[in-house]
């Protein structure tokens, strides 16, 4: 293989590359919406002790004088997780009513809240014991609630997201309400499965991918430049040289139709240029398309330009992935 076919291959296989990274940095993801998250990330029976048998240990609870037997401790979080913020007064506003109410299940009591964490002023209040209210100005974006509800329940069950519910009607303009059962930390570090490679491992292949890009960006630019360099060469040389050049292999070639057919017009395939008595053809420089018309340089000029700028953007995602 010479080094115009390993260029067009290596341009090729690394053009794919580019765009497929490409489609995955800047493929359109619909941000416009709202997206507001209701979260369990933690539920805990308060009342297990009553239910192990071990007579040395138990824990009994009351409400309004009332015993109870199954006794949950709940920790919802209320995530803005959208690219605008979330207004609830005023002209502005984006949602449908004055507060944004959450339900639970029939067979399930708040019988008490307990705020943990807050990023902004809110009002969340607790009506008839199954209604969650929750009223707010500004909710901005990544801005989070986090409460401990302590709940009843009829039966053992173990509660799950699904015992919380929303209204029929929309409450949110252009948005939506998501309940999502998650761990209890949502801050840890997503996990890829390469991490089981390690850090410093991961760091080398890095570099050297970097390298690779760096490479590769280079062979792009050079493409972009040389082509309409050596297309502007060729077409000089065509112009001044073509005739004689064909008028000296007919004269060569005459007793030899293949040679003749293969040379004429031909001038690429030439390679004996010290018999032939004029400048030797300017070959290309770039990737070898056979282009002759103006239009074809300009627009392969113009796809490997943009190429280019999609190399060097995945170069500098990947280097502050590598940094950071």
């Amino acid at each position: 293989m010479n080094w115009k076919a390993f260029i067009r291959w290596f341009t090729v296989i690394g053009s794919i590359a580019s765009i497929l990274g490409a489609l995955y940095i800047f493929y359109p993801r619909d941000d416009s919406k709202i997206r507001l998250e209701f979260i369990l990330s933690s539920c805990d029976n308060l009342t297990v002790f009553n239910t192990t048998g071990d007579s040395e240990i138990t824990a009994f609870f009351e409400y309004r004088g009332e015993k109870i037997d199954n006794l949950w401790n709940l920790n919802i979080s209320l995530v803005n997780n959208s690219s605008r913020t979330i207004i609830g007064y005023g002209q502005s506003k984006n949602i449908m009513f004055n507060n944004l109410t959450f339900f639970v299940k029939n067979d399930f009591r708040i019988i008490a809240k307990r705020p943990i964490h807050s990023d902004f002023k809110h009002c969340l209040s607790i009506v008839g014991n199954d209604t969650i209210v929750l009223s707010f100005k500004q909710w901005r974006v990544r801005e989070r609630l986090e409460y401990s509800f302590y709940v009843t329940a009829d039966s053992e069950n173990t509660p799950d997201i699904d015992i919380f519910s929303q209204p029929k009607e929309r409450q949110i303009i252009d948005g939506d309400i998501f309940f999502l059962r998650k761990v209890e930390n949502r801050e840890t570090e997503k996990t890829f499965i390469t991490n089981a490679l390690g850090i410093p491992t991961k760091r080398a292949i890095y570099v050297i991918y970097i390298l690779m890009c760096f490479v590769f960006l280079f062979v792009l630019v050079w493409i972009t430049i040389s082509t309409p360099v050596s297309y502007v060469k060729r077409y000089t040389w065509k112009k001044k040289h073509l005739e004689k050049y064909n008028q000296f292999i007919r004269e060569t070639y005459i007793e030899n139709k293949r040679m003749l057919d293969a040379y004429i017009n031909n001038p690429q395939a030439f390679r004996n240029w010290s018999e032939c008595g004029i400048p030797a053809y300017v070959d290309s420089w770039g990737l070898d398309l056979e282009m002759n018309r103006a239009i074809s340089v300009i627009a392969t000029s113009f796809t490997f330009a943009v190429l280019s700028f999609i190399q060097l953007v995945l170069i500098v995602d990947v280097l502050q992935l590598l940094l950071w």
